[in-house]
């Protein structure tokens, strides 16, 4: 991915925050669900998959359900969550799976914090 690939995807995800924050305030205080009709009704995966790809198309970057579950939870991992509560937010119903987000992340962060002096050794 690019730079430009990025600035556009980091904007369009500024913007996706902005908008939840936002609904999160105004969505109707009694459904349980984070993503309703304005009467409280769950709103289904096809209608999901089309609002997604209508923000995919404006950021100008491919993305897919799953590609944004990962990324949801390398982030989640990066920022600090622990991974048993990753676990339960992905649904998983061993560490099998989430073991692997760790152990990605784990060599995000040892790439991400080399020292200059390690090329030195």
């Amino acid at each position: 991915m690019d730079v430009t690939a990025l600035g556009r995807l980091f904007h369009g995800f500024l913007l996706a925050k902005e908008a939840l924050w936002h609904w999160m305030m105004h969505r109707p205080e009694e459904t349980e669900y984070l993503f309703c009709t304005e009467n409280g009704h769950k709103v289904g995966p096809t209608v999901l998959r089309r609002i997604a790809s209508v923000i995919v198309d404006k950021v100008s970057v491919r993305a897919y359900p799953h590609r944004l579950r990962h990324t949801f939870a390398l982030q989640y991992l990066k920022l600090g969550g622990d991974p048993y509560s990753l676990q339960y937010l992905l649904g998983h119903e061993d560490m099998t799976v989430t073991k692997q987000y760790v152990k990605i992340a784990a060599q995000d962060a040892t790439e991400l914090y080399r020292s200059p002096l390690d090329a030195l050794g």
